[in-house]
């Protein structure tokens, strides 16, 4: 992840000056079969400057298997809705490659660099699975044992949780999961560009660069679940149907079997979070499906067949039963740390004066 490719070229600025503009892979993936794509495509997941240039400009892209070789022509297509305050967005490409690809090149014009690629996720398949927004500071351990305990129960075998730092004892919780087979961890570190010259990228890239995790997990786990929940950890999902698959496919059959994407509502009708039919749908955005195959459509379930709780507000309270203040809740107001650090084992928060977020 974040393995950044060369700069486009020079472009010409109103004073006569040349500046480079940089963008991120984020993901390689070869699909030898797809629910979405015919067989043997590559597909990318790129953040780069919201302009004309990168989306004006012809890729090349060579892959061999040591006996065949491609050379496709390519370009990159937005994967997310404009967005007029961010100044960078996640794109896509898709193209060809030759069967069971030993190496990839991706380049334009004489520049080319060798480029990782992945493969989707070819442990299990089932017919549901849940994707979670990047979490972040995560320090509530009720929270994160009950969302997931909670999908279990309806019959969750794949969950998918992206993770860019959280305090020691939930890294532990989480890895004791993945141990036993019940998470999948996906990293999700902030951007960071060598060339000191660019401002802070992840600051330009709406909530966490959250599209784009949604996407990526999309793109690696869509072969493997008919169905992909997607939200945030304290968005839970209840089925009124006894389980998750019999309600989407009732929910997705009551519409003419077209739905994309069922919307459940939360607070508010105007920000749901949905369950994404992984045939149907390209690219995810934070509330719905972005890009979708022709003739299919978004759907809003009724709150009388279906609802997602969100659990927003937490109060504890001590052996003795007396109200305690989420340490969280308290701090995050006062926080003057408040970014995306670097995942590793030893990422722990506590607080230093005045009750502020400190780095350890």
């Amino acid at each position: 992840m974040n393995a950044s490719l060369p700069s486009l070229p020079p472009n010409a600025t109103n004073d006569g000056n040349f500046v480079q503009q940089p963008f991120v892979l984020i993901t390689a993936l070869y699909n030898h079969k797809s629910r979405f794509y015919s067989d043997n495509k590559f597909v990318l997941l790129i953040n780069a400057p919201v302009d004309g240039m990168i989306e004006a400009t012809t890729f090349v892209a060579k892959s061999t298997n040591g006996t065949d070789h491609s050379q496709q022509n390519f370009a990159l297509f937005r994967a997310a809705p404009p967005n007029i305050v961010c100044k960078w967005t996640t794109y896509m490409a898709v193209f060809d490659s030759v069967e069971n690809p030993k190496s990839l090149e991706i380049g334009f014009g004489s520049n080319s660099v060798p480029v990782e690629f992945q493969l989707p996720y070819l442990k299990k398949r089932v017919q549901v699975g849940t994707c979670f927004s990047p979490i972040f500071f995560a320090e509530n351990w009720q929270l994160v044992v009950l969302a997931i305990e909670i999908y279990r129960h309806y019959g969750i075998k794949l969950q998918v949780v992206y993770l860019m730092s959280a305090i020691d004892g939930i890294f532990k919780i989480l890895k004791a999961y993945k141990t036993k087979d019940v998470i999948q961890i996906e990293q999700w570190p902030s951007i960071k560009l060598e060339d000191q010259k660019y401002n802070n990228i992840n600051l330009e890239l709406d909530w966490r660069n959250q599209a784009s995790a949604h996407t990526d997990c999309l793109m690696k786990y869509g072969y493997a679940a008919e169905f992909l929940i997607v939200g945030d950890l304290d968005d839970i999902l209840v089925p009124d149907h006894g389980n998750y698959y019999d309600e989407f496919i009732r929910n997705d059959y009551r519409h003419k079997k077209n739905a994309v994407a069922l919307l459940y509502a939360r607070y508010t009708p105007d920000d749901p979070k949905y369950v994404v039919n992984t045939s149907r749908a390209e690219s995810l955005w934070i509330h719905w499906p972005f890009k979708i195959k022709p003739n299919t459509a978004t759907r809003l379930v009724p709150s009388t067949e279906g609802r997602m709780l969100h659990f927003r507000n937490w109060h504890y309270s001590d052996e003795t039963g007396n109200s305690t203040d989420n340490y969280m809740h308290m701090n995050v107001k006062n926080s003057v740390l408040w970014r995306s650090v670097a995942l590793n084992e030893s990422t722990v928060f506590g607080t230093g004066s005045q009750d502020r977020f400190q780095y350890m």
